[in-house]
């Protein structure tokens, strides 16, 4: 798994990196070797303190493209958000992927029987 962390008007800390680096490694169970994850953190001056800070998250891989964004307060905070929220959406990808094999495997087991040999010779 290669992860680009970016800092957009701001710059990332090596503690943050380090941090960003040690959340994103959960990832590492839904997703194969070859997928790029971007970590894209930024701070806005803008009037209300608990927008502050923005993560965005790209994950890019052969099968499913995930993007997902989060504000919150701080850096640390917006990232574990925006980390349960690409959790999900990994972890329903993979719940449709694996219930349409399941399906296609019971098909399979049904016509491939040799119970309808009898009928269909």
């Amino acid at each position: 798994m290669q992860i680009i962390i970016n800092g957009k008007q701001m710059e990332v800390t090596p503690r943050l990196r380090q941090y960003i680096e040690r959340k994103v490694q959960r990832l590492a169970r839904f997703v194969d070797e070859q997928t790029r994850v971007e970590v894209t953190v930024t701070e806005e001056k803008t009037r209300s303190a608990r927008d502050r800070y923005a993560v965005q998250m790209a994950l890019s891989n052969a099968t499913h493209p995930v993007h997902s964004e989060v504000r919150a307060v701080n850096a640390n905070m917006a990232l574990d958000l925006v980390l349960d929220k690409v959790v999900t959406q990994l972890g329903r990808h993979k719940d449709r992927h694996t219930s349409t094999i399941l399906v296609i495997t019971r098909l399979q087991k049904f016509f491939l029987s040799p119970a309808l040999a009898i009928f269909y010779p």
